[in-house]
């Protein structure tokens, strides 16, 4: 990763996270000061209280976006590394499936219990017995 990656991501989560505390800050401000102003003169009160949840809840989107992009990076190795191997097996599965390139698989039923079995076994593996 670059140089100028590496000072992005610094800079969105010194600037995120920052956003979130003071998003939270104001909405429990704002929450509390709504709470205790339920007597009609205290209409200017709520209002007040109103925005200041407002500009909280903006804070917080914010900060979580830029602090999700700050971490990106390291959640997308993560999924990439641990994804990698399973999309390959069903990416080639769906490729043999496209060309028609399919192994037929033949049986042999066991002598002793009927089971089928595949024609490379040498024993049967639900009864154990020798084919």
């Amino acid at each position: 990763m670059s140089r100028g990656h590496l000072k992005a991501k610094k800079i969105m989560l010194g600037i995120g996270i920052p956003l979130l505390l003071i998003g939270a800050i104001l909405g429990v401000f704002g929450f509390a000061s709504f709470m205790g102003s339920f007597d009609k003169e205290a209409f200017d009160e709520a209002n007040n209280a109103m925005v200041y949840i407002t500009i909280g809840v903006l804070l917080l989107i914010i900060g979580f976006g830029l602090v999700g992009l700050g971490l990106l990076g390291k959640y997308a190795t993560y999924v990439a590394e641990e994804t990698s191997p399973a999309i390959t097996t069903a990416s080639q599965a769906f490729a043999k499936g496209l060309t028609g390139e399919s192994k037929e698989v033949v049986k042999i039923k066991c002598p002793n219990c009927g089971y089928l079995e595949s024609e490379d076994a040498e024993f049967c593996s639900k009864c154990g017995k020798k084919i």
